[in-house]
C-alpha cells in the first residue's frame, strides 16, 4: 500500500494537482451499473471478466474481477491499470471464489483523454480489458 501512495501521489504532484491519490479495495455492491465508460474482456476462453470503468467527475478509476467460474479459491497476485497517467497496482494479491467479483479503485487520479487498459495478474498469467478510449 505504501508503495502505490507513493507513486499516486507523486504521479499526481508532478501533474500539480493539489489533492493527493488514495486508493482503496471495492466490494461487488459498489461496482454499479450506472452508465460510466466501461470496458470488459473474457479471460482465457471462458465466461470470468476483467473490467475498469472510468468516472471522469469524481475522478476515480476501478478495475475489477468477476470470477464466472471454476473451482475452489483462485490466487490473483493483483490488479492494475495503465493510463496517461501512468501504471498503477493495487495492494497485492488476494483470494477469490467462483461467483465473487472483487475490484480495486483509485481515487483523485487525472482522468483526462487517452486509453487505459485494466490488469488481472493470476497463476495462469495476465489477461487484460482491452483498451478503454476516453
Amino acid at each position: 500500500m505504501k508503495r502505490l501512495a507513493v507513486a499516486l501521489v507523486a504521479s499526481v504532484a508532478l501533474l500539480g494537482l493539489a489533492v493527493p491519490a488514495q486508493a482503496a479495495p471495492v466490494r461487488a455492491a459498489e461496482v454499479s451499473a450506472a452508465a460510466l465508460p466501461t470496458k470488459c474482456n473474457n479471460i482465457g476462453w471462458g465466461p470470468s471478466l476483467v473490467c475498469i470503468d472510468i468516472n471522469a467527475g469524481e475522478r476515480w478509476i476501478t478495475v475489477w474481477y468477476d470470477r464466472r467460474d471454476g473451482v475452489g479459491r483462485q490466487w490473483v497476485h493483483g490488479l492494475s491499470y495503465t493510463g496517461p497517467d501512468g501504471n498503477h497496482q493495487d495492494e497485492g494479491g488476494f483470494y477469490i471464489n467462483p461467483g465473487e467479483l472483487k475490484g480495486y479503485r483509485w481515487y483523485n487520479v487525472p482522468t483526462g483523454r487517452g486509453g487505459y487498459v485494466g490488469f488481472v495478474r493470476t497463476d495462469a498469467g495476465t489477461d487484460n480489458t482491452g483498451t478503454l478510449w476516453i
